[in-house]
């Protein structure tokens, strides 16, 4: 079976940043008092730069799940997609929950799994568990999305990207002004403005060319080192909004990514690779970029598992021994910290996957 493999490439290197984020984001919290402005600004820099992967996750969504050729039932999404998500969510927030009493409160019980269960279905483990919550809530209403997306014209399909980043992303800005708009539109978050931008760039619908991606992601990440900048030098908090997903520098900066790799007249494609052929014959292939084009398969074959399994080891390192890497080698103490827990994350959802029942969740 072929695959597109740009989109393993784009979710490969996507879970890479989520670790990055999540590892200056707790690093920089839990050790507030270790270092100075200068730090602090390149750590919600190093941070904010990553906001992409989660659009770019959103963004992929929409290609493969808003295709009006793919037959997605109603039962399909509860029994596949719902199913899966809602496992892994309950099943992680009892492993947080358990970690947090052994590792840290030192008092473990069947309190802690049933406590689990309760955050759950409160939504108040982890930070980092948003995510699953946000992807079923798209999942529930994707038969309306798909309708859209499968009815509207390339017209109709523009004014609706239009209208979502005018009202989420671009009028929030005047809040910096303490102005807020009466106007408003009934849709809650940014998310199904990714979805629906993920499909439109994959289909056509919107073009850009790889020279105007490129442009696209400098000019977002330039913003978005100028505005963090400002934020800390200047305690400027109305521009936290700069460091949300509906930020503009972010919005962006991850069309751009994205539409980097499914740019009109190219797209993404690593020197040496063979992309063209089906994935047991690709990673039997060699060469240095068939090797690279080997190591994101295989990342992005595991990447939901790395998510949710990477915010353990980085709470452990910096929450349970204390390890500060402001005051231990700092950048390379980062990068080796980033690297350990992407490969022990790695190796760990690789070994469970192995497991009956547990490759279907992960």
């Amino acid at each position: 079976m072929k695959q597109d493999y740009r989109i393993s490439y784009l979710r490969a290197l996507a879970c890479i940043a989520i670790v990055i984020l999540h590892t200056f984001y707790i690093a920089n919290i839990t050790f507030t008092d270790s270092y100075g402005l200068f730090r602090n600004i390149l750590s919600n820099t190093a941070r904010n730069l990553m906001l992409w992967a989660v659009p770019n996750f959103v963004m992929i969504t929409g290609a493969l799940l808003l295709d009006p050729e793919k037959q997605i039932t109603i039962r399909k999404i509860f029994t596949k997609y719902i199913k899966r998500v809602f496992l892994a969510l309950l099943i992680f927030c009892i492993v947080y929950q358990v970690f947090d009493s052994i590792a840290i409160d030192k008092n473990f019980g069947i309190s802690s799994i049933l406590t689990g269960i309760k955050e759950t279905l409160l939504g108040t483990s982890w930070s980092t568990m948003w995510y699953p919550y946000t992807l079923i809530s798209l999942y529930l209403l994707l038969p309306f999305y798909r309708i859209i997306a499968a009815k509207a014209s390339q017209g109709e399909m523009r004014y609706l990207l239009f209208i979502y980043a005018l009202f989420l992303s671009i009028f929030p800005i005047l809040r910096i002004w303490d102005i807020r708009l009466g106007f408003t539109i009934s849709v809650a978050s940014i998310y199904p403005f990714y979805l629906f931008m993920g499909h439109a760039i994959y289909t056509g619908i919107i073009k850009i060319t790889k020279q105007a991606a490129l442009i696209m992601i400098i000019a977002g990440s330039i913003l978005t080192i100028f505005l963090t900048s400002l934020r800390y030098a200047q305690d400027i908090e109305a521009l936290e909004m700069f460091r949300d997903y509906n930020g503009i520098n972010v919005l962006i900066q991850s069309i751009g990514v994205f539409a980097y790799f499914f740019s009109e007249g190219g797209g993404f494609a690593l020197p040496g690779a063979s992309p063209n052929q089906t994935p047991e014959k690709s990673r039997g292939s060699k060469g240095k970029g068939q090797l690279i084009h080997n190591i994101l398969l295989s990342i992005d074959d595991n990447s939901f598992g790395i998510y949710l399994i990477h915010i353990i080891f980085i709470k452990w390192v910096f929450r349970v021994i204390s390890f500060n890497p402001y005051t231990h080698g700092s950048i390379f103490a980062f990068v080796l910290i980033i690297g350990l827990i992407t490969l022990i994350s790695w190796g760990i959802t690789w070994v469970l996957k192995k497991i009956p029942g547990i490759k279907s969740i992960l």
